[in-house]
């Protein structure tokens, strides 16, 4: 009898790790690589909070996104609408955390999301 317990217990150890393994393999991950926000934007200047640490790199082009409230929410559903504004090119890696980027399109704002998608 406990011969039998520890072989049952030894295969269901084998099943949740088998399926927690399954489960970190599908398609449930973000397919976004890198993201950020802007952090300072003047006439003559935009930060983003994306630096080398995060894999930025000179030329990389980032999608602008900002979160505006919806007027009504069905409980449960999202208060926040996403919508992408623009897209900005690093131009200079400032430090590790920080780069420096030029508008391509579209209009910015501080706190608006950038990311680059994978």
């Amino acid at each position: 009898m406990n011969n039998l317990n520890t072989q049952i217990r030894f295969f269901l150890i084998v099943l949740t790790t088998l399926l927690l393994s399954a489960c970190s393999n599908t398609g449930i991950n973000h397919d976004v690589f890198m993201r950020g926000q802007i952090v300072e934007k003047t006439d003559q200047k935009i930060v983003v909070c994306v630096g080398s640490k995060h894999g930025a790199s000179i030329d990389q082009e980032l999608n602008v996104i900002r979160f505006n409230p919806k007027l009504s929410t069905i409980e449960g559903e999202d208060p926040y609408k996403m919508e992408r504004v623009g897209r900005v090119r690093i131009k200079e890696i400032i430090n590790e955390h920080f780069a420096s980027v030029e508008l391509v399109s579209g209009e910015v704002k501080v706190n608006d999301m950038v990311e680059l998608k994978k």
